[in-house]
């Protein structure tokens, strides 16, 4: 069945899978109840030692080889991705999923600047209309924030976006490498860096659950999977198909957990995702 399957087709399967694999991680953060640097200690201990699993099962002998050829752009791979998972569990400590997931919505838009900065890649109008659209919406909801007091939480959300647009810049220009095995080092560096600033409480069962659901499974899966699509996919159809979670997890997580977004963010993240689809869409329609 798989092999009448178009490449295409495979990549959308993939990307849409993993998004949806990756929307209750908010709802787990929560549930947990620890501070940001110790879930982010057990999550990537946890979700570094699965993946590692998973790279010698398939690479056998051949596994130290496949780290090894990594180089410095997977090392970059992996640091970027660890900061960006330490930054985004430390934004939700400080402000509201809506908002975290919002802003970091805007990562495809920053990394095409940072490819314009970085790689001298040009930056097309749509990009800039785009991006001032949804400069538009995030300052809608940083002027919520600043109202209830989370402009901080937005920040560090912001320093996320960043990050993870960075990760995309250094993975388009590394195509030919396996970025499987740096997302398990990234997974380590997470741990190893939250170690020394996590609280580390004595956790209940119903804690240690969450955590090994979140770091044995989700993580593994969802990132892989998010991993594996964009070989398949354009950037745009990726990141339209990523607003999945910024759509869905607020309202699971308010009829879940009862955290209301607040009008503010409600306002300012549907002009973002409508901006980010409007973008997605028309790109889409320029490659076919």
């Amino acid at each position: 069945m798989l092999e009448n399957i178009s490449p295409r087709t495979f990549g959308i399967i993939v990307t849409v899978l993993g998004t949806l694999a990756l929307t209750p991680d908010i709802i787990l953060y929560r549930l947990t109840d620890a501070d940001a640097f110790t879930v982010a200690f057990w999550r990537g201990l946890f979700a570094g030692f699965t993946i590692l699993f998973g790279c010698i099962v398939v690479y056998k002998r051949n596994t130290l080889n496949v780290f090894k050829s990594l180089g410095k752009r997977g090392f970059l791979v992996a640091i970027l991705q660890s900061l960006g998972m330490i930054l985004f569990y430390v934004s939700l400590d400080h402000t509201s999923a809506a908002n975290a997931l919002i802003i970091y919505s805007t990562a495809p838009i920053l990394a095409a600047v940072l490819s314009w900065f970085f790689l001298k890649e040009k930056v097309s109008k749509k990009v800039l209309t785009a991006l001032a659209f949804v400069c538009f919406g995030v300052s809608i909801v940083a002027t919520g924030s600043t109202f209830n007091g989370n402009i901080t939480g937005d920040l560090i959300a912001f320093l996320n976006a960043l990050s993870i647009a960075a990760f995309y810049v250094v993975v388009r220009g590394s195509k030919k490498i396996n970025m499987i095995p740096a997302l398990c080092l990234s997974f380590f560096i997470a741990a190893v860096i939250s170690y020394p600033l996590a609280l580390l409480p004595a956790l209940s069962i119903s804690q240690w659950g969450f955590l090994f659901i979140s770091g044995v499974f989700m993580l593994p899966i969802a990132i892989s999977l998010l991993t594996i699509g964009p070989r398949y996919l354009p950037a745009p159809e990726v990141s339209m198909i990523n607003l999945l979670e910024v759509c869905i997890a607020p309202l699971l997580l308010w009829w879940i957990i009862g955290e209301n977004p607040g009008l503010m963010s409600i306002i300012g993240g549907l002009i973002v995702v409508l901006a980010l689809s409007g973008y997605a869409l028309l790109k889409i329609r320029d490659n076919t």
